[in-house]
Order: structure tokens, then C-alpha cells, then sequence
């Protein structure tokens, strides 16, 4: 015997033979099923929502006139990835699913699901859609403060603070506990990748890191599947703590005083300094005639708004 007709003949034994092959099916005849919503948390196993022996099939498959269907020329279509294969299935719970982007739910399993004659199908009359979510909980590609200066940000300034984060649903995000405002939203495979910028004031202290802390937790756009078919609690459970998930990135910048105040204390002569009282500024002592330096004759500008050395002195050569 060969494989194809013990194939057939295992098919046969498990549903009825009339619904082994089916050619031509009328449109209206045929449905996926079930023929709602799914929205489950990525890594749930098919094996966790599937029983063959209960009649139970929460992800979806094609049946004719409410049987559904072992084989025949009938597809099952991804509409988000436009891939389709033929849906001949044993009783086997994996193999009735039918193709691995159903052996454990991932987001590219995301998608619109339907029923056709043919997989290039498009006609309007094709079966109902059959939409699965999959939860992914977020996290935080990168959360970065651009600096106004070349070592960071003068106290007062204003930066921008981005922060970028996937997910599914569309993941939310804040800075500093401020919800940022979305700069950009893809969605690829089934995942959100979301930046956002909140303009980010450096209050200091003066002349150490400041930090900040970039927040993500997912939009409550969906809700997970239960009630009208019987999931199991785990997956339940899982999908919602996915869904209640949150994650956090920190970052910091480095926030220099403007300027060194007070001015320097100067004994018995003069300064020069290259850029006045500005951050980085260096003073020079220059000792009037007939005294000599007493000490450091530098003092530099602090990022902490203070002078290196606060006085400069000369003292009297006799």
C-alpha cells in the first residue's frame, strides 16, 4: 500500500470519508473556525489550546458546512504574510494546526486568518477571518539623552530624551515618569517598535550625571482570550501578566555649571583668564612688582560652578 493511499485510509478512519476530498467547494459553504478573535502571550504551545478528543479548536482551521476539513483542496491563509499552505490535517493536535508558525505562538503568528478555495484566492466571498494577537512583552531597545555640549549640558539646558522599545500591543512609553510623545511607530511581524522624545531640562547638581529613567509597559488595547472558549487558566495567566508587564532603561548626562561664581579672591596682583568666568576657564596670576607667587598661580572653572584654587596670592619678596 502506499503512503498516500494509507494516508487516506487513516484520514478516512478519523473523519468522514465524504469530507476527505473536496473539490470545488461552493464559497458560502466554507468557514474557518473558530470564527472570532484569539489573543494569547508569545511561547503558548498549540498543545496548550488544542484538544482533538474534546472537540476543542481555538486556533484556527477551515470545516465545509460546520465539518471540518482533513483534506482536499481547501488553504488556509495568513492575509499579513500572504503564505498559505494545504490544509490537510490528521487528528494529530500539531498536525491539525497544520505548519510549525502554530507550534508555539511567536509574533510573526500574528495575522488574519481565512479560509479559500485556492491560496491566491482574493474573492470577497471568502470565508469569515479568524484574527490571533499575540502578546510580546515589551522592551527597551535604547534610551539616550542628546547632549547640547561637547562633555554634555549646561544646568538649564534643554535636551531631547529619546527612547525606543517594541512590543505588542503598542507599547507605551514615559521618561522620567512624563509620558514621552510617539516620534515614530512601525509594526514588523507582529511587533510594535515605538520611539518617543520628551524635551529633558538639566537640573543638576551641578558637575555630576544626572539620570533619568525611561519606562515601557503595553497599550491595554486587547484582552486576552478566555470566557467564550475554554482556555486553559495558565494561558490565561500568562497572557496577562505579558500584557501587565512593564520594563525600564536608565540613562544620565553630565550637567556642568554655565559659569564660576563668585569671583576669585586675588592678593597683590592680577588675573587673566582665557574665557572669562566661563566652565573650563583658566585664570592666570600675574604678581605686582615686588612680590612673588605664594602657592598655585592657576585656577580653573569647575563644572561645579566653583574655581579650582577660590584665592590667588603674591607675597612680598622681603
Amino acid at each position: 500500500m502506499g503512503v498516500k493511499a494509507a494516508l487516506y485510509l487513516l484520514l478516512g478512519a478519523v473523519f468522514p470519508l465524504s469530507t476527505v476530498s473536496q473539490v470545488n467547494v461552493p464559497h458560502n459553504a466554507l468557514t474557518v473556525f473558530p470564527s472570532n478573535a484569539g489573543v494569547y502571550s508569545e511561547g503558548t504551545k498549540v498543545s496548550d489550546l488544542v484538544n482533538i478528543t474534546a472537540n476543542l479548536y481555538i486556533l484556527p482551521v477551515c470545516s465545509i458546512n460546520g465539518v471540518r476539513l482533513p483534506g482536499g483542496d481547501v488553504y488556509l491563509t495568513n492575509a499579513k504574510t500572504n503564505i498559505s499552505w494545504f490544509s490537510e490535517f490528521s487528528a494529530n493536535a500539531a498536525d491539525y494546526i497544520g505548519p510549525s508558525l502554530f507550534e508555539v505562538l511567536s509574533p510573526n503568528s500574528t495575522g488574519s486568518y481565512r479560509c479559500r478555495t485556492l491560496p491566491n484566492d482574493t474573492s470577497t466571498q471568502s470565508s469569515s477571518h479568524y484574527t490571533l494577537e499575540v502578546v510580546v512583552r515589551p522592551s527597551i531597545d535604547s534610551f539616550t539623552i542628546a547632549p547640547t555640549q561637547s562633555f554634555g549640558a549646561f544646568l538649564g539646558d534643554t535636551a531631547i530624551a529619546k527612547c525606543c522599545a517594541n512590543g505588542y500591543p503598542q507599547p507605551q512609553i514615559s521618561i522620567g515618569g512624563v509620558a514621552a510623545t510617539t516620534a515614530s511607530s512601525v509594526l514588523t511581524d507582529g511587533v510594535y517598535t515605538v520611539c518617543a522624545n520628551l524635551n529633558f531640562t538639566a537640573s543638576g547638581p551641578a558637575g555630576s550625571n544626572e539620570s533619568s529613567t525611561c519606562s515601557a509597559s503595553l497599550a491595554q488595547s486587547v484582552s486576552c482570550t478566555e470566557g467564550s472558549v475554554p482556555v486553559p487558566a495558565n494561558v490565561i495567566s500568562n497572557c496577562k501578566a505579558a500584557l501587565a508587564a512593564q520594563t525600564s532603561m536608565p540613562t544620565s548626562i553630565f550637567v556642568a555649571s554655565l559659569n564660576c561664581s563668585p569671583a576669585l579672591t586675588v592678593v597683590n596682583g592680577n588675573i587673566s583668564k582665557n574665557d572669562s568666568d566661563n566652565y573650563q576657564s583658566r585664570a592666570t596670576l600675574n604678581c605686582s612688582a615686588g612680590y612673588m607667587i605664594n602657592g598655585s598661580a592657576l585656577s580653573d572653572c569647575l563644572a561645579t560652578g566653583s574655581w579650582s584654587v577660590a584665592a590667588l596670592w603674591c607675597s612680598d619678596i622681603d
